[in-house]
């Protein structure tokens, strides 16, 4: 075999592109991800998607108005998930053409964005380099996931703004060259479903492209948004431009400073730790009764779970999780190639922790999007040192994530069934 500078083995160099066998294993990883979504989808009662608050704090009742109405009072929620209304209001009423209901079209359109960010998440990792078993294996770890497992078979905005973020790392992640209207329209992608997810769009063209190229991009995709946002307004009511600073400002409702002054529980420690672990690894959830911005509700809720509340098991995937991020550190510092990849992740990553440890009360609400960049991000530990290190950790996040994060979720959707009984005979509070 022949050897490095360095005198270590030549590792075998995998074609960067999608073959065959990649083709086989995006079919299969895709099924798999929408039999998760659908499993998972019937484990909630109906009833819980008709209150707010119950599941980790989510507003089922506003996204399926969103997804469902043009007239809907909560359309001017344009200005967190910039395009979310017109894309999801269009497709669902595209799918009714069809003859599905609107219930069933949204269970229909989750399940499409379970199977695109399954199929998406493995061809990037493919044009990262990764050998297409490394590259299914981190896929796997994605659906092993708790931000998959909890957000993808939940009628809410994030299995969507995942859906974007796996389009962006497509183009963050390929070690070929891609086309510009291609990155313009995936960094538009990234920030259409949630507006904080355009720090990956924007960091990824930053490191990535020469500088001109960056503002070409970025530009573009703020042309793009603007342009689409200004027909959904002309199209929805009450929906808002999705840079109009009137309603910015009204999101420091949701600010943790603001909260904790209006007597809602915060610890910014405490919220930076769970978007660190919670993307990949939960522990048990808990009914409470919390304050929120709307009063007080019995909701389910992880936010402040001790560590003796993760189990064996989780402690376990967690550490596993821990050596993933650890990896890709590694991968980002060892592999010249492909470090603008791991300084966008790592950025991204960086930013969206230190955002959610002073916004949002229960910060696994935003788990889902961490998690795909997260596993991104980890999967460059397979161009480091300690790649049997990290394919160790790996293969035990699968093994013992998947069944830890299955359990929780069925833990916690069982207590929302609850709530949401208890709720209709007045035994729980909340709306």
């Amino acid at each position: 075999m022949a050897a490095t500078a360095l005198g270590a083995p030549a590792r075998r160099i995998w074609p960067i592109g999608v073959g065959r066998v990649d083709l086989m294993l995006v079919i299969l990883l895709s099924m798999t991800a929408m039999a998760i979504c659908l499993f998972n989808g019937k484990a909630l009662s109906p009833q819980v998607y008709d209150t707010f608050n119950i599941y980790f704090q989510a507003d089922p009742p506003r996204v399926i108005s969103n997804m469902t109405e043009r007239w809907s009072p909560y359309q001017n929620r344009t200005v967190a998930h910039p395009l979310f209304s017109i894309t999801a209001l269009s497709s669902v009423k595209a799918l009714a053409l069809l003859g599905l209901p609107p219930m069933q079209a949204i269970g229909l359109l989750l399940m499409l964005a379970a199977a695109v960010s399954a199929g998406g998440f493995h061809v990037a990792m493919r044009l990262m380099g990764l050998a297409p078993a490394a590259a299914a294996g981190f896929t796997l770890a994605l659906l092993a996931s708790a931000g998959f497992l909890h957000w993808y078979a939940f009628i809410e905005t994030y299995a969507f703004s995942a859906t974007g973020i796996v389009l962006m790392l497509i183009f963050t992640c390929s070690m070929r060259s891609l086309p510009r209207a291609g990155w313009i329209v995936a960094s538009a992608a990234s920030v259409a479903m949630l507006i904080t997810n355009w720090g990956l769009g924007l960091a990824a063209a930053f490191f990535r492209l020469p500088f001109r190229q960056f503002l070409l991009v970025s530009g573009g995709a703020f042309l793009l948004v603007s342009a689409v946002s200004a027909v959904q307004m002309k199209l929805l009511h009450r929906a808002a431009f999705w840079l109009d600073p009137r309603i910015i400002v009204k999101e420091k409702t949701y600010a943790g400073p603001k909260m904790h002054a209006a007597g809602m529980a915060w610890h910014p420690s405490i919220s930076a730790r769970n978007a660190l672990l919670m993307p990949g690894v939960v522990p048990s959830p808990q009914r409470a009764d919390m304050q929120t911005e709307i009063g007080s509700s019995t909701v389910v809720t992880n936010q402040f779970a001790p560590l003796g509340q993760w189990g064996v098991a989780g402690g376990i995937a967690a550490a596993a999780w821990l050596v993933l991020l650890a990896g890709g550190v590694a991968g980002t510092l060892a592999d010249r190639q492909r470090r603008p990849i791991g300084l966008a992740l790592g950025l991204f990553l960086a930013s969206k922790i230190l955002f959610h440890s002073v916004y949002g009360e229960i910060t696994f609400l935003y788990a889902a999007d961490i998690a795909v960049a997260a596993l991104a991000f980890a999967a460059l530990g397979w161009f480091s040192p300690y790649r049997k290190a990290v394919v160790g950790a790996l293969i035990l996040f699968i093994a013992v994530g998947s069944i830890h994060n299955e359990r929780q979720f069925l833990t916690a959707a069982k207590l929302s069934n609850q709530i949401a009984l208890d709720k209709q005979h007045g035994r729980a509070s909340g709306i």
